[in-house]
């Protein structure tokens, strides 16, 4: 449950735990005029109800009506709590200095958090079976396009051929046409990454005839 409010000199929020019958009390609360709502794990936000000091609420939780909402509410703890992630030492190939690439790059750059790793997580059992990332905001890409994107990702090998590869770089690329109007990708794989090749193909992807770093660059575009 949260109390907050603008009145003070500076913005005051005291949030408290209710017990196991939904029974709170917020202590020490200094005069003023409070905007009082329950949040909570698997709710979305209840209606902000006004209140001051020693009135007696009786708020509504409100149940998310899916995931997606709850999840707008969630701490980034949480979900992390729930991910069972593979030891270090069973990340395949060069996998940690991807990572350890990409967490130099967000402690330089916050603002390129959206664009960074995000793990790959069955559904099913919360099991992280991969990961998949930009290399950054639109621009940031091997043939220095201005308005491309490029994406990567890894499967781990127990987890390939099944499908996982393709839905996971889908939902990333829709993501980025509907929250930023991304229309350009880049892509790269090496020559002998058959699933990767295969990937690429069933996305749609083209050869743009370039080779970087010995990977061959792939785009797709309207």
């Amino acid at each position: 449950m949260i109390a907050e409010t603008t009145d003070l000199p500076t913005k005051f929020v005291k949030i408290v735990v209710t017990d196991d019958r939904g029974r709170y009390l917020v202590p020490e609360l200094p005069k003023a005029n409070y905007s009082v709502w329950v949040r909570g794990y698997g709710l979305v936000d209840s209606p902000k109800v006004k209140a001051t000091p020693g009135k007696t609420l009786d708020l509504k939780a409100v149940v998310a009506p899916n995931p997606r909402a709850a999840a707008e509410y969630y701490p980034a703890g949480y979900w992390f709590s729930l991910i069972r992630v593979p030891e270090k030492g069973d990340f395949p190939g060069n996998a940690t200095e991807v990572l350890e690439l990409r967490r130099v790059q967000l402690a330089a750059d916050p603002a390129r958090l959206p664009w960074s790793v995000r793990a790959i997580v069955r559904r099913d059992d919360r099991q992280m079976i991969g990961f998949v990332n930009f290399h950054g905001p639109p621009g940031v890409n091997d043939i220095e396009e201005p308005d491309a994107a490029e994406l990567g990702w890894t499967v781990f090998s127990e987890h390939r051929r099944r499908g996982y590869a393709t839905e996971t770089a889908r939902r990333l690329m829709d993501w980025a046409r509907d929250e930023h109007g991304v229309r350009r990708f880049i892509s790269s794989t090496t020559p002998d990454n058959v699933p990767s090749l295969r990937v690429h193909e069933k996305l749609g992807f083209r050869r743009t005839g370039q080779v970087v770093d010995g990977e061959i660059i792939f785009e797709l575009a309207p």
